[in-house]
């Protein structure tokens, strides 16, 4: 069986290596769209289900990545707003970890609201539906909630718009991006950012330094570490405090270490040459990271480019300032009275490509002496850390909460 799953692994990248990703992806599409259509033509003529109000749900429930975190928001909103909702969870997916979530108890096996919203990038869209059932699609009224991170939406996934009759998306960003390519209406829903620290942790269970200031940096191997920059966030550290300043100290979270043991070798590396850079490599619940956050002093993203930037928006509803790169989706909600907004300038993505971000696009490289100033400022300055911080926090609670969310659902329901 291991010699089986070796020889299909190889066999996979050899062709990957052979064909171009568009080509996969397009034949990969292809196949599940014509799958889909199958099942719908042999239900034609059949009678529909009988339907009620509100809104069915198919979602990674529970999963510990970006796109598992949405279907949460949605269920948040929804209760917020009462709206009636049955969740259809998809779990496992062979990287990713996933837990129980408050919304367990809305899963149910079948639905039969009037609204279906999937909660599946749109390069998987076509697969997902095969997965939890085309004949789900009929009668209803179908809504997908994609996220991207790039100024333009992939030719390649413009098949993926076919089952739905609008596409609800998480920034304004990724709505100019999607809505260029798109047939149907796209909508930016305020997401429902909410936090669940356990309060009880201290800095000592995570293996930090009581008596430092700590930045945070925190990203998944799986989000493409070169998107996410944490190397930006070590350099601008070191160019602010040096490696041996034990005022300070840099404490980055790596989610899926085992997944990318060489990129996390390396990080171990840089850490060990300087006295003041902390790695969190163990996969952690929820509260616990919320815990992280709560413990920190500052929190660091120097991405190349983000749809929305979860995180973020997390450690401003616990009163944390930020310092982040002031390009692409956490823009909606950072901005220079609220947050520490680096300059940056736009580069070809290049070499830095990796699937699925195409080396024509462009994001932002980050002025890194910039971020710097902004550390050494943030960490001296007390009344204006806790001016950028209450603003922040002020903002999340107002424009990104539950009853924000809930009430666009409702409205466009």
């Amino acid at each position: 069986m291991m010699e089986h799953q070796s020889l299909k692994t190889t066999l996979k990248h050899g062709v990957s290596r052979v064909i171009p990703r568009s080509v996969l992806e397009n034949g990969k599409q292809a196949y599940y769209t014509k799958k889909n259509q199958a099942v719908l033509h042999r239900l034609e003529g059949q009678p529909l289900p009988t339907l009620t109000e509100g809104l069915r749900m198919y979602t990674y429930l529970g999963g510990s990545f970006g796109v598992g975190m949405l279907g949460g928001m949605v269920a948040a909103g929804c209760q917020s707003a009462d709206i009636p909702l049955s969740i259809g969870a998809v779990r496992g997916d062979g990287l990713h970890g996933f837990s129980a979530t408050p919304w367990d108890e809305l899963i149910e096996p079948e639905g039969f609201q009037k609204n279906n919203l999937f909660v599946f990038n749109a390069d998987c869209a076509q697969q997902l539906i095969a997965r939890v059932g085309a004949e789900h699609l009929r009668g209803r009224y179908n809504i997908a909630l994609w996220a991207w991170e790039l100024p333009e939406f992939p030719d390649r996934w413009k098949g993926s718009f076919a089952p739905f009759d609008e596409v609800w998306t998480i920034s304004d960003y990724c709505r100019m991006a999607i809505a260029a390519k798109s047939p149907v209406p796209v909508r930016t829903l305020p997401l429902a950012v909410t936090v669940c620290p356990g309060g009880e942790m201290t800095r000592r269970d995570f293996e930090l330094p009581e008596d430092r200031f700590l930045f945070l940096s925190m990203y998944d191997v799986l989000s493409i570490s070169q998107r996410k920059n944490p190397q930006g966030a070590i350099d601008a550290f070191l160019k602010a405090f040096g490696p041996h300043d034990r005022r300070h100290g840099l404490v980055i979270k790596v989610n899926h270490a085992e997944q990318a043991p060489r990129e996390t070798e390396e990080l171990r590396r840089m850490a060990q040459a300087a006295d003041n850079i902390f790695l969190v490599e163990k996969n952690l619940p929820l509260s616990e990271v919320h815990d992280l956050i709560r413990l920190c002093d500052c929190f660091v993203s120097l991405h190349r480019a983000e749809g929305f930037g979860i995180p973020i928006a997390e450690a401003m509803l616990l009163g944390k300032p930020v310092v982040v790169t002031g390009w692409s989706g956490n823009m909606d909600f950072t901005n220079s009275h609220n947050a520490c907004c680096v300059k940056y300038r736009p580069v070809l993505i290049g070499k830095n490509a990796r699937p699925p971000y195409d080396a024509w696009q462009h994001w932002a490289e980050p002025d890194l002496a910039d971020a710097a100033v902004q550390l050494r400022r943030l960490s001296e300055d007390a009344a204006f850390r806790k001016n950028i911080a209450l603003a922040g926090q002020e903002t999340i609670r107002t424009h990104f909460s539950p009853a924000s969310c809930g009430q666009a659902i409702r409205k466009w329901l």
